[in-house]
C-alpha cells in the first residue's frame, strides 16, 4: 500500500471492525481489506470511511464504498473509467493527493488486473483510476481519464503526476 502526501488531515487506516462495517454496507459476499480502507476528510461531509469491497462472484467485482455513521454516502459500482473489466481488477495501491489544486482530497488508485483466457491469459497488469472530490462525492473527470488511459501509469506516483498535468498542472495549495 502506498500513501501519497495529502493536504489537510491525514487519512487514517480503519480498524478491522470498521472495515467489517463497510463490508456489511457493500452487500453479500463482499470483503474489504482493512489495509486498503481509510477514514478521510471529504469536503462538506467531514470525516468518512472508505474502502474497496470486492467479491469473488459479484458483478461488479469491486466497488468503492464511502460511509459515515454506518450509512452509505456513496457506492460506486464501477469505479474504473478504463476499458479493463472490473471483474478482473482489484485495488493494489491507494493515495489521497489533491490532483487539481482545489484543496480537497482526491483518490488515486492503481488496480492490479488480470487478462482473460487464451494464449496470453492470466497475465497481471496495472491500471490506474483517479476520482476527484466534488461536493462531498468522488467523481471521474473526463480530461484526467483520457490522460490516464493514454499514459498507462504503473505506479501511484506516476498516476498522480499524469492526473495533475491533465488537471492543468496545478499544485496543491500550501497550508491545506
Amino acid at each position: 500500500m502506498l500513501l501519497g502526501a495529502t493536504p489537510g488531515p491525514t487519512p487514517k487506516p480503519l480498524t478491522a471492525d470498521e472495515a467489517k462495517v463497510l463490508e456489511g454496507l457493500a452487500g453479500a459476499g463482499a470483503r474489504v481489506d482493512a489495509a486498503q480502507a481509510f477514514s478521510v476528510t471529504l469536503g462538506p461531509l467531514g470525516r468518512v470511511q472508505l474502502g474497496f469491497a470486492c467479491a469473488l462472484e459479484a458483478t461488479p467485482r469491486c466497488r468503492l464504498v464511502v460511509a459515515k455513521g454506518g450509512e452509505v454516502v456513496q457506492l460506486l459500482d464501477d469505479p474504473l473509467a478504463t476499458k479493463s473489466p472490473t471483474w478482473a481488477c482489484e485495488p493494489a495501491a491507494l493515495s489521497f493527493p489533491d490532483v487539481n489544486g482545489d484543496g480537497a482530497v482526491d483518490l488515486a488508485v492503481i488496480f492490479s488486473c488480470m487478462t482473460g483466457v487464451g494464449p496470453t491469459g492470466a497475465q497481471e497488469f496495472p491500471t490506474g483510476e483517479v476520482l476527484v472530490s466534488r461536493d462531498g462525492k468522488f467523481v471521474t473527470d473526463a480530461r484526467i481519464d483520457r490522460a490516464v488511459e493514454a499514459a498507462s501509469p504503473k505506479t501511484v506516483k506516476d498516476l498522480v503526476g499524469v492526473a495533475r498535468r491533465a488537471a492543468g498542472g496545478k499544485k496543491p495549495r500550501a497550508g491545506r
